[in-house]
């Protein structure tokens, strides 16, 4: 009989070295492990391609580690799931393979397997195993049974198939099966432990509560982190962007060298047997500013050597030297960037400068003198798909370079409708011509405006909203821009209060994309202080908070409030700012914590439908708090605060809120002082939710808020009567019911409307019109002056100040001569003449006035005169 060990070094580095997640803990897991007993562990592997790649070594080295400490490992081929396929990160539904695609694909998994695990190790062999034994034997009412286990609610609240209802794609019966069969692998095999992808946790946990119903014990779930390529995407089969495990040496060192530095540390991690010791001395190198290529070259060597061969390796190091670094270091490279990722192979060679015309290119191509990744292009009609390589290195003749998307156009393209991606990509090349600190803004804020989901009029504005380019543009995009620049101009003048240019910009534009591309700017630049005026920066960054940030409030753009107010408190008062930086740091708050609270709460509440999600409280807010207590900001006491930490619990129903209530209870310790039941008992303006302090002790000695309440709840919080906009106007904490604030449901819909419409609507105007009983108007020198619907220049002139008001004879308004009792617009300049000698006005002056202010002082100061 095999004995189990309880080696240190190896337990440490399965509880450690690229682990995602691992549940129900890390100690259940360390506690198994050390209990000396023989444990059954398992990780799938779907023949749906002819070829394991890179990213699957991952659990294969997991495998293995349980392997060296005498458990049973299971190497299970999904033979019979693969004729289904895994929906999970599929954007549409997998092709069914037949048996025999099935059969000819995994010929060689075991062979390839064998690179990382000891498959046939004498001592304690891998038995491999075909799911196809048990799955083909169920009969109808097998699965009629098995699939009773399940609710079509859980399956819907997955992604892939939200995304696919979304965009009205087909969702059909067979995938609902696969977690179903993936889960009754685990019973069938009697699982103790299951590895795999982070991207699989939907299906092990499926398993993991198949075990408990069938097999009454605890099945464990690990997951692994997983590779992802430079555009963010997993790097697998059905991407076709993956290191095959049967690719020539000299490829996977030159795919290696291929990733981009931000790889480099989580390629040590999960693609070699790397120590910890190591990684953390990689981590230093980098931090110490070695050359990221240094450490590439070492990653890809030790990448190859380790799935081929020490040999193979040195072999293709030397050959990538000579074949793409043409006898030179490869920081020589030339490295060019270009705006889309789709190319003719002729077009490419024709904009990247390396034929003269397209004739020249067909040469080229002919004579086999054109090779990507050391493959030669022979097809004149080959499309190009520069996202579909790890990397692309082009080799014509004797010139050779690396070719990249440039990241912010591509990233745009990317999130933008697809039905108007060539208008957008034209824009681009448009103001290509401008200097590069302007290009970079101007995409910079496009960016934002594209990831926010906004319509293609929006993002096309967005892309000239600061340059001269828009002449030739549809008038929608000019008037968008024009709007822009009104906003601008309204901050140029210091004698405003912020708040009333907030209310100003908000009345005045009638079509809010223009607002909102003005927040999306100012963000960019906060983000890239260097791109706004030294002289201008103090003032700039002050109206990022006081403004900008006020207003994405308001518009329920909330992560951009959050950013804009961050960066610009780290700009604008470091020291603070550092500070609590400090204090979060020492008490271990940051994304990885959060991630911990989400996962165990999601773990725990399986089975409801609910939707859990959660932040870390800002350093601004927390600044915003303690102001009223810390001096000197040396070491703030931020655990006086209860919500540095905060996640929100979103259910269907109110019974499920209380079941929900009934877990933290059960699991976590609530602070009875801090405690709201405002389901039960609804705050006097209709605010619902559980409101409660929870501290769970395994995960963090910090108490952390938890809000519980239904959609419907939520909806009327955020944009009804009970919104924490009308919430703060109020300053109350029992704040009564009004429609005042209406207009916030108002924006909610046009913006949605304008996000669900941009597929096939290019241009949805978010049309509004916010504080209608406002006017706002200028004086000569741009000061705005708020006054109420139907004020005349006469009022304009008292608001101002009551001198001006009595000596005031007449007025230009806009430029021409007007009547004091003119009424003003919002966007009027006006110019109040005065008379030096006239202390008031007459009695006749009261029918040139509306508000009841300006009469007041008119008869206040007829009535001084008359007693003087």
């Amino acid at each position: 009989m095999t004995t189990v060990k309880t080696d240190p070094k190896i337990i440490q580095r399965i509880l450690e070295k690229g682990v995602e997640q691992i549940l129900p803990s890390k100690d259940a897991l360390k506690e198994k492990l050390l209990s000396g007993k023989r444990l059954n562990i398992y990780q799938g592997f779907d023949p749906t391609g002819e070829t394991l790649h890179i990213g699957h070594s991952v659990g294969m080295r997991k495998l293995e580690d349980f392997r060296k400490l005498g458990h049973h490992v299971i190497f299970l081929i999904g033979d019979f799931t693969a004729r289904i396929g895994d929906p999970t990160d599929k954007a549409a539904t997998r092709k069914m393979l037949t048996k025999e695609d099935v059969a000819n694909n995994m010929k060689k998994y075991v062979e390839q397997a064998s690179h990382i695990i000891d498959m046939k190790n004498e001592e304690n062999p891998v038995e491999v195993m075909y799911n196809s034994t048990w799955l083909e034997k169920l009969n109808f009412g097998d699965i009629v049974n098995l699939a009773s286990e399940f609710t079509v609610q859980q399956l819907l609240k997955r992604d892939m198939f939200k995304k696919r209802m979304e965009a009205d794609k087909p969702i059909h019966l067979n995938e609902f099966l696969y977690p179903l069969m993936q889960g009754y692998d685990s019973v069938m095999m009697d699982i103790d432990i299951e590895v795999g992808g982070n991207d699989q946790l939907f299906n092990m946990l499926s398993g993991r509560d198949m075990v408990m119903n069938h097999l009454n014990k605890e099945k464990l779930v690990l997951s692994g982190k997983l590779l992802e390529d430079p555009n963010g995407d997993k790097m697998g089969k059905t991407t076709g962007n993956m290191i095959r495990m049967d690719d020539k040496s000299e490829d996977v060192y030159g795919k290696v060298m291929g990733f981009t530095d931000g790889m480099i540390l989580i390629g040590f991690e999960i693609l070699t047997i790397a120590t910890l010791e190591e990684l953390d001395d990689y981590k230093k190198r980098l931090e110490s500013g070695e050359n990221p290529m240094v450490l590439k070259k070492e990653l890809a060597l030790r990448v190859t050597e380790e799935i081929t061969s020490k040999e193979e390796a040195q072999k293709a190091q030397q050959y990538f030297q000579e074949v793409f670094q043409n006898k030179e270091d490869s920081e020589n490279i030339q490295e060019i960037k270009v705006n889309k990722a789709v190319f003719q192979i002729g077009e490419l060679l024709v904009t990247i400068g390396f034929a003269g015309s397209k004739s020249i290119a067909r040469r080229l191509v002919d004579q086999g003198a054109v090779k990507i990744n050391n493959e030669k292009i022979s097809d004149w009609d080959s499309k190009i798909d520069i996202n579909s390589y790890p990397s692309v290195l082009l080799k014509v003749g004797k010139q050779l370079c690396h070719i990249t998307v440039k990241a912010r156009q591509q990233k745009i393209l990317q999130n933008s409708p697809q039905k108007f991606k060539d208008e957008i990509f034209k824009v681009m090349i448009s103001i290509s011509s401008l200097d590069f600190k302007m290009q970079k803004h101007l995409l910079g804020t496009a960016l934002i405006i594209a990831e926010l989901g906004f319509d293609t009029t929006t993002i096309i504005a967005a892309l000239l909203h600061d340059a001269n380019k828009d002449a030739e543009q549809s008038q929608e995009v000019q008037n968008i821009v024009k709007e822009v620049r009104v906003i601008e101009a309204t901050t140029k003048n210091e004698d405003t209060k912020d708040e009333i240019i907030t209310k100003y910009i908000l009345n005045h534009s009638k079509d809010l994309r223009a607002v909102i591309i003005k927040i999306a700017s100012v963000l960019d630049k906060v983000r890239n202080p260097d791109s706004v005026n030294e002289g201008y920066k103090k003032i700039y960054f002050r109206q990022a908070q006081t403004i900008y940030s006020e207003i994405a409030e308001l518009l329920d753009l909330g992560s951009l409030k959050t950013e804009i107010d961050e960066r610009a408190f780290q700009l604008t008062m470091p020291v603070e700012f550092q500070a609590i930086d400090e204090r979060y740091e020492a008490n271990n708050i940051d994304d990885k914590l959060l991630k911990k609270y989400l996962s165990f709460l999601k773990f725990k509440t399986e089975g409801l439908e609910v939707e859990i999600y959660g932040r870390i409280k800002s350093k601004y807010s927390v600044y915003n708090k303690l102001k009223k207590y810390e001096k000197e900001w040396k070491s703030p006491n931020i655990k006086s605060l209860f919500d540095l930490i905060g996640i929100r619990c979103l259910t269907k129903n109110i019974d499920d809120s209380f079941k929900i209530l009934e877990i933290l209870m059960d699991y976590g310790e609530l602070n009875t002082d801090h405690f709201h039941d405002y389901i039960s008992n609804p705050k006097p303006n209709g605010y619902q939710a559980i409101h409660s302090m929870v501290k769970f002790e395994h995960i963090s000695p910090l108490e952390i808020e938890i809000q519980i309440l239904t959609d419907s709840m939520h909806y009327t919080n955020t944009y009804g009567q009970a919104s924490h906009i009308a919430y703060k106007a109020s300053k109350s904490r029992y704040a009564n019911p009004t429609d005042k604030y209406s207009w916030i449901e108002e924006v909610h819909k046009g913006i949605e409307m304008n996000k669900s419409n941009r597929e096939d609507i290019e241009n949805t105007p978010i049309e509004v019109n916010l504080f209608p009983e406002d006017i706002f108007a200028f004086t000569p020198k741009g000061e705005i002056i708020p006054l109420s619907k139907g004020d005349t220049a006469l009022d304009f002139a008292y608001r101002i100040h009551s001198q001006i008001g009595n000596s005031a004879v007449g007025v230009k308004i806009n430029g021409k001569a007007a009547g004091l009792g003119q009424t003003l617009e919002t966007g009027d300049m006006v110019e109040i003449k005065t008379q030096k000698d006239k202390a008031h006005q007459s009695m006749g002056a009261l029918q040139h006035v509306n508000s009841q202010s300006s009469k007041a002082r008119i008869l206040k100061t007829i009535l001084k005169h008359q007693k003087n």
